[in-house]
């Protein structure tokens, strides 16, 4: 059943999710700090044996990030992102010191979490159009299903209407034909 565009708010497309376009920038960007967030603090309780770099649990949040909020915020949750591990997981930790070792880590980390982001925007803006493009396929075969309907209405008020003349035709035939014997039986006479 369709609802009407007045029952529905502005920010909310058809299906009841938001676009990231109508989406507060405010929350898409508070999203990707709390998603980074929540992986610092994630990986800080996991002991160093079970994921010693810890990257796993920052593309998560650069992929979340960039679902909800779009590319920019993907973007950012990645310079977050670079930043936190190194700060906190690369040796000297609690140091923003970057030798080629660690340098050449967080750039693959970088270059990865980008692509990422990239495509996971991508393919949510993807996922948009082909709900746009259903919702106005659906409209359409709802416009030609009204527009058949009509049309069948119509022929069928016209059989009825030949069904009347051709009754009324028959009726009139037979009349004459009546008349033409009685003619015929008149003049004998």
């Amino acid at each position: 059943m369709l609802r009407s565009k007045k029952e529905k708010p502005v920010f909310l497309n058809r299906w009841g999710c938001m676009l990231i376009e109508n989406r507060p920038p405010v929350l898409r960007y508070a999203i990707s700090i709390t998603s980074v967030g929540i992986a610092v603090g994630v990986a800080s309780l996991l002991p160093y044996r079970a994921d010693p770099s810890h990257f796993t649990l920052f593309f998560a949040a650069v992929m979340v990030s960039a679902w909800y909020g779009g590319l920019g915020a993907g973007l950012v949750a990645t310079i977050l992102s670079a930043l936190s591990l190194d700060y906190f997981f690369i040796a000297p930790i609690y140091s923003i010191n970057l030798d080629w070792q660690a340098f050449v880590r967080l750039a693959v980390f970088f270059v990865v979490a980008v692509i990422t982001s990239y495509l996971t925007t991508a393919r949510r803006r993807a996922e948009e159009a082909l709900r746009k493009a259903h919702a106005e396929l659906e409209e359409r075969v709802q416009e030609r299903t009204a527009e058949l309907a009509e049309a069948n209405a119509s022929l069928r008020a016209e059989i009825v209407e030949r069904k009347r003349a051709e009754n009324e035709l028959w009726g009139v035939q037979q009349e004459m034909g009546r008349v033409e014997r009685l003619a015929r039986a008149a003049v004998v006479e």
